[in-house]
């Protein structure tokens, strides 16, 4: 039987048939040979080296045991590198365990959910090994881009985004616009889908503009405004050339209708949102209307509303507005009527 010397690892207490090759793992000369004996033994060894793993052995031998734990199958596996990456007390560990769930990654969306980050001035030693996977899950034939993780890289990981961005623009502008409207992860994923679909105007796409507008239209049976649970932003693009400025009049007249809707919904947050879009000199001068300024609420969020609903007529014309109003059934509601005049 092997002696363990003076740690108090569980190899102390428990004999197991792989002990040597455990005791192995601290030896240059050996470790290698061990891991891969300890693999050819997975269903013998992996109990161990699980429990091994998590306990005080020395560090080398915890590394060279992730190493044998990354080549083995089971969920409790990844469970146990999962919990080691997110508290160890060693950066080492936690870097190990990561590259190990990096190496087992099942696909594309798994594989984005372990993404390093890292700043402009310095590269996440994990940088390298998830380039590597990440393009070999590409090279796959059909493979399903999850594309609200992949814009998420992008405002984490500044390195990434040289591999990341060219894919994204590759998706075209409705699936990215409706992450600009509904991604739940933070602002940032918002901010940055906007920003991209800016950057696929000026690549020469020359779709975005309508698939924004598209994606705002009003929808009189909605519970909900189109970007329910966070901000709402819209991408810079060149809104006052042709074909963008019909868009940018369609997407303004869509954004009217949902400040009605949020003003008989009384969310003030939301007409807030709304104005602050609408409250663009590019917008405006590209759709055709003026500015509103200087209405302010106190009691009740009406007064705004009413001033945007008179320059909506000004601009459009009564029919235009009327057809507003009877979208939603207060044409004869004297709080909303007293735009027609």
């Amino acid at each position: 039987m092997a002696q363990f010397g003076g740690d108090t690892s569980v190899l102390q207490q428990v004999f197991h048939p792989v002990s040597d090759l455990l005791l192995d793992l601290d030896k240059p000369d050996k470790a290698a040979a061990a891991v891969e004996k300890l693999i050819a033994r997975a269903d013998e060894s992996r109990p161990v080296l699980i429990k091994e793993v998590q306990g005080d052995a020395p560090l080398i031998r915890r590394g060279w045991m992730i190493v044998a734990l990354k080549a083995m199958p089971g969920d409790n596996v990844d469970a146990v590198l999962e919990k080691l990456r997110q508290e160890s007390d060693s950066e080492l560990v936690r870097t190990w365990t990561a590259a190990a769930l990096i190496a087992r990654a099942k696909n594309l969306d798994e594989l984005l959910g372990l993404a390093p980050t890292s700043g402009t001035g310095r590269r996440d030693p994990l940088d390298r090994p998830f380039m590597a996977r990440f393009q070999e899950f590409l090279q796959q034939p059909d493979q399903e881009v999850p594309l609200e993780k992949l814009v998420a890289i992008t405002t984490r990981n500044s390195h990434l985004t040289s591999i990341a961005v060219p894919i994204i623009l590759q998706q075209g502008p409705a699936p990215l616009t409706q992450i600009m409207l509904q991604a739940r992860e933070n602002r940032n994923v918002r901010q940055q889908a906007a920003a991209l679909l800016g950057t696929m105007e000026l690549q020469g796409n020359h779709e975005v503009a309508e698939a924004v507008a598209n994606a705002l239209k009003f929808d009189p049976q909605a519970k909900e405004v189109p970007w329910a649970g966070g901000p709402l932003f819209l991408p810079g693009l060149v809104w006052n050339a042709e074909p963008n400025r019909q868009h940018a009049r369609a997407l303004s007249r869509h954004l009217i209708a949902w400040m009605l809707w949020a003003d008989r919904q009384q969310q003030q947050e939301t007409l807030n949102q709304i104005l602050n879009n609408l409250n663009s000199n590019l917008m405006a001068q590209s759709a055709g209307y003026r500015l509103v300024s200087g209405v302010r609420e106190i009691d009740e969020i009406s007064p705004a509303t009413l001033a945007w609903l008179k320059e909506w007529k000004r601009a459009f014309g009564r029919e235009v507005l009327l057809d507003v109003l009877q979208e939603q059934g207060v044409s004869d509601d004297p709080h909303y009527s007293k735009a027609l005049e």
